[in-house]
């Protein structure tokens, strides 16, 4: 009893607390947040609080920024509803910038992941990329899904490839079965009153950075807040000013960007997970030492 509470409480320990991103370098991602005032439409997920989310526009100017010394990515889930051949499900999506996979560095089970040339133009590129625990599971590891066709939401989407094994995103507590690109989100939110991709008042996206190996993370955070400076004064204060009261504005214009540690993945929830599963350990940690006395 003793041993076997320990052992299920560590695996979920690992999992949640202690166990990196299965990518390459797990150590170069960050992951960003800006702390102050955001007028307007706020949507968070089990990726981070109000601090970590951005607007679309936003995202496009730092993804812009970052010339070679960060490697901007974005991403949100949504809720999916499946549908192959006439069997429906109900899932968890994700929708990635064409930087996702690339500055994590993973690379396909099977087929391609999604990359730049999806994330040029809204709608064109109606591709989706299967988890491979969805894959095995739904699909029996078939290779013959390529090129098949997935309903989701409703829309027609192109299997083009498959995750690597262990692969689950980079938010802790998301089990994702689908990846699409970002150009797609509106058909996958499927709202017709929703602006996510024009309005700067609309924040909803997370962003994370695969930071260059020679950086640390405070010299990546000085290359950024330099042009970040300016464009919160000159591109986003104009266009949100009108939201915001006299102490906001002020706090508006001191925004900046903080790069934190984005190795072991995100969870909004995390401090206090890590306080819950502290003391879960330390009571199972006293059963096992009863175990130990009594043996």
């Amino acid at each position: 009893l003793g041993i076997g509470d320990n052992a299920a409480m560590f695996s979920v320990f690992d999992r949640l607390l202690l166990r990196r991103l299965p990518v390459p370098a797990a150590l170069e991602i960050g992951n960003v947040t800006s702390p102050g005032p955001r007028p307007g439409s706020r949507s968070t997920g089990d990726g981070g609080g109000l601090d970590a989310i951005f607007s679309y526009p936003l995202f496009r100017d730092l993804e812009r920024l970052d010339g070679d010394a960060l490697r901007m990515a974005a991403h949100r889930d949504f809720r999916a509803n499946l549908a192959y051949r006439g069997l429906t499900s109900d899932a968890e999506g994700v929708l990635v910038s064409g930087n996702y996979f690339p500055a994590l560095g993973v690379r396909p089970a099977l087929g391609r992941l999604l990359g730049p040339d999806d994330d040029r133009v809204q709608g064109a590129h109606p591709v989706v990329v299967l988890s491979h625990s969805y894959w095995s599971t739904r699909f029996g590891a078939d290779p013959s899904v390529l090129g098949g066709t997935l309903v989701v939401n409703r829309e027609p989407m192109t299997i083009v490839g498959v995750g690597p094994a262990g692969f689950s995103g980079n938010t802790t507590t998301d089990r994702p079965q689908v990846f699409m690109p970002l150009m797609m989100a509106e058909r996958a939110f499927r709202d017709a009153q929703w602006n996510g991709m024009a309005a700067r008042n609309n924040h909803w996206l997370y962003v994370f950075p695969r930071i260059r190996s020679d950086l640390s993370r405070e010299q990546g955070e000085g290359l950024v807040n330099v042009p970040f400076a300016g464009l919160i004064k000159d591109v986003e204060f104009p266009a949100l000013r009108s939201g915001m009261g006299d102490r906001d504005r002020a706090a508006f214009q001191q925004r900046r960007i903080l790069l934190q540690d984005g190795s072991h993945g995100r969870d909004s929830n995390r401090d206090e997970t890590k306080g819950i599963l502290l003391l879960m350990f330390a009571i199972t940690g006293f059963v096992l030492a009863i175990a130990c006395a009594n043996v």
